[in-house]
């Protein structure tokens, strides 16, 4: 395949939001949803949503803590919201860094193709995550997704497509999300690299989109498995 340009997803795929970020943003969003009025303790809350993620990582997770527990003096549609909320707008650290090998392996893309970022997620807090990872002069363009405005990866996708005037054949698109960067940018034409690793390496196929051209665990894996 003859690439042009490589599309990076963020979250646990260039660095390990998983382990560095996830653990407390899961304890603020159980908190907060007790205290809005979730029946529940924190010790149940975080049992629960962890089921939910392995079982059913595809629905929204606050919701489904809602439905199973109950909620008292409030509506339980502002209480799932408060509670997704909580994990997505954060405040982050600056010590959080990126995956072993990734910064080099940046450097050595960068001299080769044109590498975009398109990350989901609230915006302000994804923009802190790239601030202090010190990853922004890497990407011709960064792309930020706001899901809950309805805006997807293919939306970002195809706007790169024709402002930079690439083929999507051209284009490799590397995430750990099937149903997001690698389904998104499959229906469009695109390559795909799947790394496994992260909160939604649960995830099974549901259709051929979903089924990467290429998987590896580690993101310094990508030019060897990928041949770039």
């Amino acid at each position: 395949m003859k690439i042009k340009a490589i599309f990076f997803d963020l979250d646990d795929t260039l660095f390990d939001t998983y382990g560095q970020l996830v653990e407390s943003a899961i304890r603020d969003s159980c908190q907060v949803m007790i205290q809005a009025g979730l029946k529940a303790n924190m010790e149940s809350c975080i049992e629960k949503r962890h089921s939910f993620y392995l079982n059913v990582p595809r629905k929204n997770l606050y919701q489904e803590l809602v439905t199973h527990f109950g909620v008292s003096n409030n509506d339980p549609e502002s209480v799932a919201e408060i509670g997704q909320k909580a994990f997505f707008e954060r405040e982050i650290e600056p010590t959080i860094s990126l995956f072993s090998g990734a910064k080099n392996l940046l450097e050595d893309l960068e001299a080769k193709y044109h590498l975009f970022l398109v990350t989901a997620g609230d915006t302000n807090t994804q923009k802190q995550k790239v601030k202090h990872l010190g990853i922004e002069k890497f990407f011709r363009q960064i792309y930020y997704v706001d899901v809950r405005t309805g805006q997807t990866k293919k939306d970002a996708f195809t706007k790169a497509l024709s402002e930079y005037y690439y083929k999507p054949k051209e284009c490799l698109s590397v995430g750990n999300r099937i149903d997001h960067e690698i389904a998104e940018a499959k229906e469009l034409g695109m390559h795909t690299c799947y790394i496994k690793h992260g909160q939604y390496v649960y995830l099974s196929p549901k259709r051929p989109e979903e089924i990467p051209d290429f998987t590896i665990d580690k993101i310094r894996d990508l030019m060897t498995t990928c041949r770039l």
